[in-house]
């Protein structure tokens, strides 16, 4: 069966288990035709990692992350909230760069609450204004997240399994050939 190829975006490399997690995506992934691209399958902690600098290194992973990205037909981005109440800022760039290429994204977290929710915490209503504790306006669209994000998705799921059998995402992979 042909594969179609899916760049998976997403804090997973950050998980002290990334290894398990990207073999179980993976699977997962190839399970329902897709080819996933994984960053963490670039490997770059070898031994040709350790005489460069941390820029170099850094610059090396920021390059091959783009190329798969370039490679993939499709992005499934991860948007659980990453160290604090919005997606990790590398994975929000991701989608931004192939959104650029007219590329279908598709994402999950299981935070579909509106983002207002996740920082009415940190808000105090000044008139019709949600304020942050650093004084800066919160936005209040309905949305998940900021807006830029939300309308840059093809769709939106729970988890990473809702979204392989989503009719949208099944739709996109025929679309591609699968």
């Amino acid at each position: 069966m042909h594969r179609i190829t899916a760049y998976l975006a997403g804090p997973d490399v950050f998980l002290q288990n990334a290894k398990a997690k990207a073999d179980e995506v993976r699977a997962l992934c190839r399970l329902h035709g897709v080819e996933p691209l994984i960053p963490a399958d670039n490997d770059d902690q070898g031994a040709s990692s350790e005489a460069l600098t941390e820029d170099a290194l850094s610059l090396r992973i920021f390059r091959k992350n783009v190329a798969l990205i370039d490679r993939a037909a499709l992005v499934f981005a991860n948007l659980e909230p990453f160290r604090g109440p919005s997606a990790d800022v590398g994975t929000v760039w991701e989608i931004g760069y192939a959104y650029s290429q007219g590329k279908r994204i598709f994402a999950y977290s299981s935070a579909l609450s509106h983002y207002l929710t996740r920082v009415s915490p940190r808000t105090t209503v000044e008139g019709a204004s949600w304020i942050d504790r650093e004084g800066m306006l919160v936005e209040n669209f309905g949305l998940f997240d900021n807006l830029m994000i939300h309308h840059s998705l093809s769709g939106l799921y729970a988890d990473l399994p809702s979204l392989l059998v989503a009719d949208e995402v099944q739709h996109a992979l025929k679309r591609h050939g699968m």
